[in-house]
């Protein structure tokens, strides 16, 4: 406050009207995405290398084997 205080008293205002003035300020500065910010969505990603797969394929695997042990212990 006492910051507030000596800002007004170099601008020859008081505090109150400072303080207004920066609030002004802060809501008339949307901060609105870049054209570029908006279209990284957009970018294209490197596909899994050919080493890997998929976690989709690989979700098929571990599925396949659990439906394998769930089978083979069933009485």
């Amino acid at each position: 406050m006492l910051a507030d205080e000596l800002e007004a008293r170099l601008q020859k205002k008081t505090r109150h009207e400072v303080k207004a003035e920066r609030i002004r300020e802060a809501k008339r500065k949307l901060k609105r995405p870049s054209l570029a910010e908006r279209l990284d969505q957009f970018a294209l990603r490197p596909s899994a290398p050919a080493g890997q797969q998929s976690a989709r394929k690989e979700l098929g695997k571990l599925l396949a084997q659990f439906e394998y042990l769930g089978t083979d212990k069933a009485p």
